[in-house]
């Protein structure tokens, strides 16, 4: 029984931990574009569009439209460039009130090509979300 305890406080421990960790990512806004930007390439539209803060209000409608498109672009460009294979961050530039950041970042696609990206960042509800 003892053990058993330990055990649930081991992984309670260990779960909250990697909860921190994500949300402490969340914080570093070039941390959050490189997460952001994966979530494209892996093809978590959803999550993408979760940190849109333009999405926040928006119909499920409107984020289903937005969902289609988002898949149309990603695909459209593997087809051309193959997959993405690195995610690089190049630099920020913030805002006067450092509320909201550019990210730029810099994608290697399978065929060696490279294309650099930005991402404009707002900080809303306690993170940097994708503008």
């Amino acid at each position: 029984m003892r053990n058993l305890l330990a055990a649930l406080c081991l992984l309670c421990a260990v779960g909250i931990s990697m909860c921190s960790c994500s949300d402490q990512e969340l914080k570093d806004p070039s941390k959050a574009a490189v997460k952001y930007m994966q979530y494209l390439v892996d093809g978590k539209y959803d999550e993408y569009i979760s940190e849109m803060v333009s999405c926040d209000s928006a119909s499920a409608a409107y984020k289903q439209n937005m969902k289609v498109m988002l898949k149309q672009m990603v695909v459209s460009k593997f087809q051309g460039e193959g997959a993405v294979k690195e995610i690089h961050y190049v630099r920020q530039q913030g805002g006067n009130d450092e509320q909201a950041v550019m990210v730029f970042l810099q994608l290697t696609y399978a065929n060696g090509s490279t294309e650099s990206m930005m991402l404009p960042l707002l900080w809303a509800d306690g993170r940097w979300r994708l503008r």
